[in-house]
């Protein structure tokens, strides 16, 4: 009979030969291609080996005055100043609850001019703030310089942007988004209900 390794083989090529889309990766190739940022706190990193997922969306929680917030200046020091891979990196922090304090994030070694505050005034404009800003951060790994983007092209054929290359080349750093908090965020239904008394 077929050993297991054979079966293995033969239900991933099934895969990777099927139309059903998107990409197979066996969970070993899966833990490989990932790699954690230092939350900046020597025994949380032990714990949770290594750091904080990168790509990955990670929830803290827990009661008022816990140290939410003082996590996330932590794990923002620690990008900032690279120390998780020797180049530093961006944050954006979408401050929803009007609350960041740039003095305590300093103290907590933050260097606020590589963070980007965003303060919404609704969670559409959040989360629009949150795509542009992935987008840059990936246009810059490609080696493109987001500032220079110019729209080419018409509405009937549409359109393609262009770029113009970043220079010393592609951006080696690594970027974070912190939203405090997706509770405080409201709709902008609700927002325009408020706003209308």
């Amino acid at each position: 009979g077929a050993t297991p390794e054979d079966i293995f083989e033969r239900v991933r090529k099934s895969f990777a030969t099927s139309e059903g889309g998107g990409r197979i990766l066996t969970a070993r190739e899966i833990v490989k291609r990932e790699d954690t940022v230092p939350t900046g706190i020597p025994p949380l990193d032990r714990y949770l080996h290594g750091g904080v997922w990168m790509g990955r969306v990670t929830e803290i929680s827990g009661p008022n005055e816990s140290g939410k917030t003082s996590l996330c200046y932590a794990i923002m020091a620690a990008m900032c100043r690279g120390m998780d891979q020797g180049h530093p990196g961006l944050a954006l922090y979408v401050d929803a609850e009007r609350a960041f304090n740039e003095q305590y994030a300093a103290k907590m070694g933050v260097d606020v001019n590589r963070v980007f505050l965003c303060e919404p005034q609704y969670g559409q404009q959040a989360f629009k703030r949150i795509y542009e800003f992935c987008r840059d951060v990936l246009l810059m790994r490609q080696g493109l310089d987001p500032s220079t983007r110019e729209r080419k092209g018409n509405e009937k054929q549409g359109y393609t942007y262009h770029y113009e290359p970043l220079p010393g080349g592609a951006w080696t750093g690594r970027a974070v988004v912190f939203i405090d908090s997706l509770a405080a965020l409201m709709s902008m239904a609700e927002f325009e209900r408020v706003e209308q008394g």
